[in-house]
């Protein structure tokens, strides 16, 4: 590292720290928002199961090789079953080749969590991250497609669209079966925006089981709580240390996201949303909670219950092991390489 790199942190240490703020500092008044309460696991036995993903690209000089794996884990009385898919491909370069990465990523986890409760049932789906943000989220490409021709590409796609059609967990089907039908949209990239469509048209399905998901999130920049510059799960972590929950807040879709979907808008605008703070052990992090409907007491308290049974070291248990199990690390990435047999230079190598 360079030594002026070393200087530069120094010498903005006092500047940066007054430039972000100090949360320790401030006096936050959490006790109107927060429930300080013991949290057993003493209920009945459930059905759960819960799901992540991972991905790793590595940029070459004439594509991004990359690999994706999804995992969802179903617990029922001591018996532990799993349902997994991986793919390894690759694409060609572009300044939205990560974001189209991540939302393939995004698509196989949501594919995966259908198929994990069609064929298994479970009561609950512990969902990685926020359903919400899915949603709220930019549309990609709108503004690149002119609307005329968004609908032209919407109803060519339409019967593929139609959320009754079953479809397999793969990506690319859109491309797949309308190639030739694609080439006239050829100069507007249309791709990223039909996956975007794609990942609607899942979500759809997903929530049609909503009653059973509950998104967990590690992180979140949501503010609506105190409505401070620092985030309210910071807030909730740094002014409360004892087990217990924040009171729910509700959220309507149709007040939130002003923009249009340009698939199942009804469905979505409908959509209310119960949002809450949870630690489920003393002095671990605080989770985020969104249950996609509009949840009463006996309601969250079931849920709480059962993240707290199901849960060591203030976190779900099998949401843990299904990331520890999918991640992919840079070994890992060396050695499917090395199975495919690319030999494609990265162009870093003369730095080594």
């Amino acid at each position: 590292m360079l030594k002026s790199l070393y200087k530069e942190a120094i010498e903005k240490k006092e500047y940066i720290k007054e430039k972000i703020g100090d949360i320790s500092g401030k006096d936050i008044d959490v006790e109107d928002k927060w429930v300080n309460k013991p949290l057993n696991n003493n209920i009945k036995e459930f059905k759960i199961s819960a799901g992540d993903g991972s991905i790793h690209k590595r940029n070459l000089l004439g594509f991004v090789f990359y690999a994706i794996a999804i995992e969802s884990l179903i617990y029922d009385s001591g018996s532990l079953n799993k349902l997994e898919h991986s793919k390894v491909d690759i694409m060609g370069k572009s300044n939205k080749s990560s974001d189209r990465l991540r939302s393939y990523m995004e698509i196989y986890e949501i594919k995966n969590a259908n198929k994990t409760i069609n064929d298994f049932n479970p009561d609950y789906y512990l969902f990685d991250g926020s359903i919400f943000g899915h949603l709220i989220r930019p549309i990609p490409m709108e503004n690149d497609i002119p609307k005329n021709e968004r609908i032209k590409l919407i109803n060519l796609c339409k019967k593929f669209l139609d959320t009754g059609v079953k479809v397999n967990i793969q990506s690319n089907y859109l491309k797949k079966n309308f190639e030739e039908e694609l080439e006239e949209y050829k100069k507007y990239k249309p791709l990223f925006y039909l996956e975007y469509i794609e990942k609607l048209i899942n979500l759809v399905n997903l929530l049609k089981n909503k009653e059973k998901i509950i998104a967990i999130s590690k992180t979140s920049s949501s503010t609506d709580c105190f409505n401070e510059k620092f985030p309210d799960l910071a807030i909730f972590n740094r002014f409360t240390k004892k087990t217990g929950y924040s009171l729910p807040r509700y959220v309507e879709v149709s007040h939130s996201i002003k923009h249009d979907f340009p698939v199942e808008g009804d469905f979505f605008r409908k959509l209310i949303f119960t949002i809450f703070y949870i630690r489920l052990e003393d002095n671990k992090n605080i989770l985020k909670v969104e249950l996609p409907y509009q949840a009463d007491d006996n309601d969250i308290n079931q849920v709480i219950d059962v993240l707290v049974k199901y849960s060591t070291e203030g976190y779900p248990y099998l949401l843990k092991k299904a990331h520890n199990d999918v991640v992919i690390k840079k070994k890992d990435m060396d050695h499917i390489i090395q199975i495919v047999g690319i030999y494609e230079k990265s162009g870093r190598e003369m730095l080594n």
